[in-house]
C-alpha cells in the first residue's frame, strides 16, 4: 500500500505509523492538524491493499485499527477487494460476497461515510469481467462536515498497468 502527499503538506509533521501498519498492505501516516475551526488534532490516513477477496487479514487488521481509533479523525483508502451491492450498483444483492458482509456491517454500525458513487467503478477490466467498485474511501463520523465529498475525482485515462483507475481526493488544511 502507498500514500503520496502532496508537496504543501512538506511543513507538516507528517510520522509514519508502523504500530497501525502492520503488514506492507497497510500504510498509515498521522499529522497534527490545524483545523480552520482553530482546533488541533491528529488526523490518521491509511492506504489499503487487500490482494485476495478469499483473504480477510488485511481487511481484519485495517478494521482493528478503526476500531482503536473509532473516536479520532481517519481517512481510509485502497483496494478492500470486497464485492458488495452497496457500493457497486452492478451487483445484485445476492451476489454480495460475504466477506464484505464484514465491512459492510462495520460501516454502517460505526456510521462510516463511503464518499464513493456506488455508479462509477473502480475497477475496469478488459478480460469481459464486470467493473465493479472495489476501491473504497472511508472517512470517520468525526469528519463529515468536511468538504472531500466535492474534491474526490476517479480518472480513466491515467495510463497504468492496473486494472484499477486512480482515485484522488484533496483536503484543505
Amino acid at each position: 500500500a502507498i500514500l503520496l502527499v502532496h508537496k504543501r503538506w512538506s511543513s507538516l509533521a507528517i510520522q509514519y505509523r508502523q504500530n497501525l501498519s502492520p503488514t506492507k498492505d497497510i500504510c498509515t501516516i498521522v499529522l497534527n492538524v490545524n483545523w480552520t475551526d482553530g482546533t488541533s488534532c491528529p488526523l490518521f490516513i491509511s492506504s489499503v491493499y487487500n490482494a485476495d477477496a478469499s483473504e480477510n487479514s488485511t481487511v481484519d487488521s485495517i478494521l482493528g485499527n478503526l476500531n482503536i481509533l473509532l473516536s479520532a479523525n481517519w481517512i481510509v483508502g485502497g483496494d478492500f477487494n470486497r464485492h458488495h451491492s452497496d457500493w457497486s450498483f452492478r451487483l445484485a444483492p445476492s451476489a454480495s460476497l460475504g466477506q464484505a458482509a464484514t465491512l459492510r456491517a462495520f460501516i454502517s454500525q460505526r456510521e462510516i461515510s463511503i464518499l464513493n458513487d456506488s455508479e462509477v467503478p473502480t475497477r475496469v477490466s478488459n478480460h469481459g469481467h464486470l467493473a465493479i467498485v472495489l476501491d473504497l474511501l472511508l472517512i470517520s463520523p468525526s469528519l463529515s462536515d468536511i468538504e472531500l465529498e466535492s474534491t474526490f475525482e476517479i480518472i480513466f485515462d491515467c495510463a497504468s498497468i492496473s486494472d484499477h483507475v486512480l482515485i484522488t481526493w484533496a483536503l484543505t488544511l
